[in-house]
C-alpha cells in the first residue's frame, strides 16, 4: 500500500458500523493512499464504490459500479457458480434463467434478494462489523476485509504485529481456514 493511514484513522469496525448504520451492506473495506476505499451495496442492492476520510468516516468520492465491474477485478463470480476461479462456468448456467445483475431468477443471492420471504440485503448473513468485533475480541487488528463468494476474507496482525490471514463464513462467523 502506498501511504499508510493517520494514526487516528478510525478502525474498520468503527467504518462499518457507520456504514451499517446508513443502511449498506459492506462488502470489502481497505486501507488505500490514506484513505479508506470501500464497496457497499445499498438499500436497493446498488453496488458502490466509495473512499472515506479515515478520520471522519465522511464520503470524499463515490461511484457506482455494477457487478460485472467487481467480478472482473476480482477474477471470480459470487457462489452460484457463475464462473470459478479459473475463469471456466460452473453448474447450471443458463443465460436465460438469469435477472439482469446475472443472477439466477429465485436463488437467494448475496444480498438476500430474489427468493421469496427474503428481508434483502441487511438478512443476508453477519454485517461486517460483527466479523471484525470478534476478530477484535480475539486480539487481532483487522486491516483489510472483503466479502465474496459467502466468505469474508480477513487481512490481519495478531498481537505479536504477525499478518494472520483467515477466511469466515457470512452466515455463522465461522472460521474455515
Amino acid at each position: 500500500r502506498d501511504d499508510p493511514l493517520p494514526t487516528d484513522a478510525l478502525s474498520l469496525r468503527a467504518i462499518a458500523a457507520q456504514l451499517e448504520e446508513e443502511n449498506y451492506q459492506v462488502l470489502a473495506i481497505e486501507p488505500d493512499d490514506r484513505r479508506y476505499e470501500v464497496e457497499v451495496l445499498d438499500a436497493d442492492g446498488q453496488l458502490w464504490e466509495m473512499e472515506l476520510d479515515p478520520r471522519t468516516g465522511k464520503v470524499l468520492d463515490r461511484e457506482r459500479e455494477d457487478r460485472e465491474d467487481r467480478r472482473e477485478r476480482s477474477g471470480s463470480y459470487d457462489r452460484k457458480g457463475d464462473r470459478d476461479d479459473h475463469g471456466g462456468r460452473g453448474e447450471g448456467d443458463r443465460r436465460g434463467d438469469r435477472d439482469d445483475r446475472g443472477e439466477r431468477r429465485g436463488e437467494r443471492s448475496e444480498r438476500g434478494e430474489g427468493r421469496p420471504g427474503s428481508q434483502g440485503p441487511r438478512s443476508a448473513g453477519m454485517p461486517a462489523s460483527e466479523i471484525l468485533a470478534e476478530m477484535e475480541a480475539l486480539g487481532y487488528e483487522v486491516v483489510a476485509i472483503e466479502r465474496e463468494r459467502g466468505v469474508y476474507d480477513l487481512e490481519m496482525r495478531d498481537a505479536n504485529s504477525f499478518e494472520v490471514e483467515a477466511c469466515l463464513d457470512v452466515d455463522t462467523g465461522e472460521v474455515l481456514r
